[in-house]
């Protein structure tokens, strides 16, 4: 039984919170895991990474085609491949294991590198497919992937001795203001990078709510536009 993601760098949690990021939320990610895992006849995610990814290619990804679409989908699973080669080139052909119990599969939105990241980054936008591939370019660099749609999410995503240093938010998002109170909040130094169609209207919806640091982009920049300006932000 997979308990959340206790160990970023172990097989079975680098799937669990690519799968979070990429619904958005933990709980359609863990339905879906919970299903591949039924199918599969399995009690837990295999811990074995050949096994791994057979399981991933025979029982998940046809529920993740269905429910996220092919595109994101495929992008999910290259980059769980990538991370566990050389070890899972090679995927036994053997006989299918004999069926076992159903476990239930605990995890948050959270995505972390081994060690202390050099930013902690909240992502808040309702196109997820935007977010899941903003969040993998965002990991690369060594950053801290957090995601939330509401504000009283937040807490769910905090983890104890590290604040939230960035958040970077679609102020198309119809919470974009309350989650940036409750940010600022918790955190009062943290840098806004607001993505928005002109800086006056990132102005007239975030001002007066206490920033200390605030940028604004295009809702269509890129995301290594996105990382320079971050970077900036931080470093002044």
């Amino acid at each position: 039984m997979v308990e959340g993601i206790e160990s970023p760098s172990s097989e079975g949690a680098s799937l669990p919170s690519r799968l979070g990021m990429a619904y958005g939320s933990p709980a359609p990610a863990l339905q879906a895991l919970n299903r591949a895992l039924l199918l599969a006849g399995r009690a837990e995610l295999p811990g074995d990474p050949s096994e791994l990814v057979a399981f991933v290619h025979a029982h998940l990804l046809p529920i993740l085609i269905a429910e996220i679409g092919p595109r994101l989908s495929m992008a999910l699973v290259d980059d769980l491949v990538a991370d566990l080669a050389p070890v899972s080139s090679t995927i036994p052909l053997g006989p299918p294991e004999s069926p076992r119990p159903l476990a239930r599969v605990s995890l948050r939105s959270r995505t972390a590198s081994p060690r202390r990241t050099e930013l902690s980054v909240l992502l808040v936008d309702l196109d997820r497919v935007w977010r899941s591939m903003l969040a993998r370019d965002l990991v690369r660099v060594r950053w801290g992937v957090s995601a939330i749609d509401r504000a009283d999410e937040l807490g769910d995503v905090i983890q104890p001795g590290e604040p939230i240093d960035v958040a970077i938010i679609d102020l198309r998002h119809p919470h974009a203001a309350a989650i940036v109170d409750a940010v600022v909040s918790a955190f009062p130094t943290v840098v806004v990078l607001a993505r928005a169609s002109s800086p006056a209207k990132a102005q007239a919806l975030l001002g007066g709510r206490g920033l200390t640091r605030l940028e604004v982009r295009s809702p269509d920049a890129p995301a290594e536009e996105l990382i320079q300006a971050v970077r900036r932000l931080v470093e002044s």
